[in-house]
């Protein structure tokens, strides 16, 4: 389904099923990287931050997460906070941010082997050394979309390449 008005143009995915066949589809040549927020944070930092935690980095605010651990957290979210499996979200979240990292920029790292957030965070200082992004974080366009309200609405700008 797609949704256009004149603020917002998203394609969106409704379904646990339908979500969880998109993830796994990206998450072939990707690792998935997932933020809790609440919906209205996750819609903004979509639509206008030019990149996901700049200057902060990516450790300590994103997971890499696989397509079923997503999609079992998903349905948690839209529940009341009493009523969630406990663990698996963060109190006052109701949204979820998802990002991709590219599997063949990881495997340019020298620990590709055990890749993580901080290795990540090492990357994009690089880049951000070298010129190929203006700060660090991950920029705007390697954010896949968010999910809220059982929905998860997908990036216009989605582009994962430095």
């Amino acid at each position: 389904m797609r949704v256009d008005t004149a603020d917002e143009s998203y394609e969106i995915i409704e379904g646990n099923d339908a979500i969880k066949k998109d993830l796994e589809a990206l998450y072939r040549k990707n690792f998935l990287l997932v933020h809790q927020t609440a919906d209205d944070t996750a819609k903004r930092i979509m639509d206008k931050a030019k990149y996901f935690s700049g200057g902060a980095g990516i450790t300590g605010t994103a997971l890499f997460q696989e397509p079923e651990t997503i999609t079992k957290i998903l349905p948690e979210l839209d529940k009341p906070t009493s009523e969630r499996i406990f663990g698996t979200t963060h109190k006052g979240s109701n949204a979820m941010i998802i990002m991709v990292f590219p599997r063949d920029m990881a495997a340019k790292s020298p620990d590709a082997q055990k890749f993580n957030t901080s290795i990540l965070d090492d990357m994009l200082v690089d880049l951000c050394v070298e010129g190929k992004i203006g700060e660090i974080g991950l920029p705007n366009r390697f954010i896949y979309g968010y999910y809220s309200e059982g929905k998860l609405k997908k990036n216009p700008g989605f582009s994962p390449i430095f």
